[in-house]
């Protein structure tokens, strides 16, 4: 799902799942309320390394 303009509240209330799987396929999402912006971010958990960044690193030094 590709968006172009931030959500409203309404939006995020209406459908929460799309706006949490927005924020993980396009990165941070704003939602403007009459006193500011709230920001949902995501980020992966480091449990498993990226594979890309192991060999941009050099790869096993051990």
């Amino acid at each position: 799902m590709s968006r172009s303009k931030p959500f409203s509240l309404e939006e995020v209330l209406r459908d929460p799942r799309a706006f949490f799987a927005v924020a993980k396929s396009e990165g941070d999402q704003q939602v403007p309320d009459a006193e500011g912006v709230f920001t949902l971010s995501y980020r992966k958990t480091e449990a498993k390394p990226d594979s890309r960044e192991f060999l941009a690193k050099g790869g096993s030094r051990n």
